[in-house]
């Protein structure tokens, strides 16, 4: 669970590669994905998520500039779904690496990024990353049977 950091981080705020139009419809297609997922609790991969986002390329599928092209989604649709006063669990839990069956670096260097207290151990990352994947359930499955994401 964690917050938007105020002010947030240069990245937040760069779109990828330089084409607005793209990058932000990226975002809106990663954010039904994982609102989806978190509805039904059920975790998916990378490589599924790239499926799913067709705004941009993805020539190298999951892998491609080295992970960093979703690396850079994953963290910036889950700085936006923070809350400035609300603790709120980050969505991009909702993706795992298909070998690991657990998020990649890329989650967990974002965990350290916000300030989130997360041991190395992977018995303690098993459970913090369980309890992230309960809680979108809650605050993001619930969300979209409200009001459904961009």
């Amino acid at each position: 669970m964690a917050r938007r950091p105020q002010p947030p981080p240069a990245w937040a705020s760069t779109d990828y590669l330089g084409d607005a139009i793209a990058w932000a419809e990226a975002k809106r297609q990663c954010r039904r994905a994982l609102y989806e997922w978190a509805r039904s609790g059920d975790p998916h991969t990378y490589t599924e998520l790239t499926q799913r986002v067709t705004a941009i390329a993805w020539p190298e599928g999951a892998h491609t500039h080295e992970g960093g092209q979703l690396g850079f989604l994953l963290g910036q649709v889950s700085l936006e779904e923070l809350d400035r006063d609300e603790d709120r669990p980050l969505i991009s839990a909702m993706v795992i690496d298909k070998m690991d069956n657990m998020p990649s670096g890329g989650f967990w260097a974002l965990c350290e990024e916000l300030d989130i207290p997360v041991a190395k151990a992977r018995g303690a990352r098993e459970r913090f990353w369980l309890a992230e994947i309960a809680a979108c359930h809650t605050t993001y499955g619930a969300d979209i049977v409200q009001k459904p994401p961009d």
